[in-house]
């Protein structure tokens, strides 16, 4: 009993810290910047230009609207996103209107992913032995999601990765009892399906093909009314989104981004690490669908969270999505009776949490050493480096969960 209090003492000690310090940073970041929202604002245009039935590949000198003003073509998002993301950046209300609604939004998802967490834990559980629990595990899963490094990010540029994590979280939550609905929410985020599309990997390996289905056909429905709407063809968008795509400079191309300084086309680098993403994934799964306690969504999707960060291009903002890891190792330090795993666990989530700093060590290092590199070449030895270690906080994962006693 003694030793279990000083376990859970420990683990409120150190979330509560991690989510002080990204709450003081967030709120640092903001008063610098404000709510700049230059994400939002290009993601705004998209949906306006969709309202008028103009697509934003479209756009020229010849109909900008001075209400909207110019799409920078390098910014451009997947076309299913003009119509999806109305939800967020709604194209049919002026953009001061819509840059309230946006705000909003984030401090919404946020306390409805806390909500659905504590009713899946709730229905999780039910009167086991770690239902005394429930309410610890509903807390500090909650404060988990606002331990993420890179809100701040998010709430300044008004990036939708912290918005489209959340979505997944509740996915995840709810896939096993509502999978249409399930469904309909994972169409929704693949808004980023750089950040999404690899977790229907999963739903395929455990054959939740009603969830595929209905996710595939909110999106193709999406994209079929964008092209009626602008009168296109979906094959003309989804090639200028290809192309697009293709042209994106500063940004990390995953796992092989290093690749790119010795001149790997893009595509090259994107497919290995897909190819990377995959096998990662599968390794993951069947690691863990041989185990007797393997319930807990937290912990069957966290390999799937992990190689998000690094199966295709990836900007810091999507680190949000490392929560899902995170819950997974906190619902190993609750459930192991051995010492050593949950406090190697504790460890892990403060590392995944400040997984991000690992790129400023690194510069630090090489600043150090006096090696003369390149600054963008040093931020993609630093950013490869946070995949691996996140791969690494993935089997350590699995091994903590092999050996976990319940």
């Amino acid at each position: 009993m003694k030793d279990n209090f000083w376990k859970i003492k420990s683990v409120y000690i150190v979330i509560v810290s991690l989510f002080t310090f990204n709450v003081l940073l967030t709120i640092c970041k903001v008063m610098e910047y404000g709510f700049f929202f230059v994400d939002f604002h290009a993601r705004w245009k998209e949906s306006a230009y969709l309202c008028l039935g103009i697509s934003p590949y479209n756009v020229n000198e010849t109909n900008i609207n001075s209400s909207i003003g110019p799409i920078d073509s390098g910014m451009i998002t997947v076309p299913w996103a003009w119509a999806l993301g109305m939800f967020m950046n709604p194209g049919f209300l002026p953009y001061d209107i819509a840059k309230i609604v946006g705000i909003l939004v984030y401090g919404f998802i946020y306390l409805i992913t806390c909500f659905v967490i504590f009713k899946y834990w709730k229905r999780t559980f039910g009167t086991c032995f770690i239902s005394k629990n429930s309410m610890h595990f509903a807390i500090l899963s909650s404060l988990l999601i606002g331990c993420q490094i890179y809100w701040w990010w998010a709430l300044v540029c008004g990036n939708q990765g912290a918005v489209v994590a959340c979505i997944i979280v509740i996915c995840l939550c709810i896939c096993d009892k509502f999978p249409i609905l399930c469904g309909m929410l994972m169409g929704v985020s693949m808004i980023k399906p750089q950040l999404a599309a690899i977790f229907f990997l999963t739903f395929f390996l455990e054959k939740r093909y009603k969830i595929i289905f209905t996710a595939a056909l909110v999106d193709i429905l999406a994209l079929g009314g964008v092209a009626l709407v602008t009168d296109s063809s979906i094959i003309i968008l989804l090639m200028q989104t290809f192309r697009a795509g293709s042209s994106l400079e500063e940004v990390y191309f995953g796992l092989f981004d290093l690749l790119k300084f010795y001149s790997i086309p893009t595509y090259m680098i994107l497919l290995t690490d897909v190819l990377a993403g995959v096998i990662f994934v599968v390794v993951y799964f069947m690691g863990i669908n041989n185990k007797r306690d393997k319930s807990i969504v937290f912990v069957r999707y966290a390999g799937t969270a992990i190689a998000s960060m690094f199966w295709f291009y990836k900007q810091p903002h999507d680190n949000v999505i490392l929560v899902i890891p995170c819950i997974a190792f906190l619902y190993i330090t609750f459930t192991s009776e051995r010492k050593q795993i949950w406090v190697t666990s504790l460890l892990s989530v403060a590392f995944l949490v400040g997984s991000f700093y690992i790129q400023g060590l690194c510069r630090l290092v090489i600043n150090l050493m006096e090696i003369k590199f390149p600054p963008d070449f040093v931020v993609s030895i630093g950013r490869t480096l946070q995949s691996l270690c996140c791969v690494f906080c993935g089997f350590l994962l699995l091994k903590g969960y092999n050996r976990k006693e319940v």
